[in-house]
């Protein structure tokens, strides 16, 4: 297979995997995907275009809506190449799930004078089921 079809199998799946469908309930949350994709699916892809791929878009691609530590309810605006577990957020729904135009948190930043991460993401979820319109927390 060439170079270029084994990047486009990466993309295809990583696109049916994550958009809704006609006989899938509900779609795979981009970090499942990716979950999926490098440990059920290892033997399927080409290891280094798809640890590119993972580099690339981060484990928590821009769109991503995920759950923190401090219990609000955020949206990936952009992957951290440094740390791909650790975006940046824009927080959409308070602890109470009351909807917010929130601050954009950095998840790499550390509390000050410690090693301990400020905030880390707990999990990602489906945006219908938290009514996160994920369109307008990116603009």
């Amino acid at each position: 297979m060439s170079l270029f079809s084994r990047i486009v199998a990466i993309s295809d799946c990583f696109d049916a995997m994550t958009a809704h469908r006609s006989y899938r309930r509900t779609p795979f949350t981009p970090y499942e995907a990716l979950h999926h994709m490098l440990v059920a699916n290892r033997e399927k892809f080409d290891p280094l275009l798809i640890k590119a791929f993972v580099n690339t878009v981060g484990m928590y691609p821009a769109g991503t809506v995920v759950l923190l530590d401090t219990n609000e309810i955020g949206v990936v605006t952009e992957h951290n190449s440094r740390d791909i577990f650790r975006p940046k957020v824009k927080i959409v729904a308070d602890r109470d799930r009351k909807k917010v135009d929130g601050a954009l948190v950095d998840l790499s930043k550390r509390e000050e004078g410690s090693d301990t991460y400020a905030v880390g993401i707990v999990s990602a979820l489906i945006p219908e089921e938290y009514g996160v319109n994920v369109a307008d927390a990116l603009t």
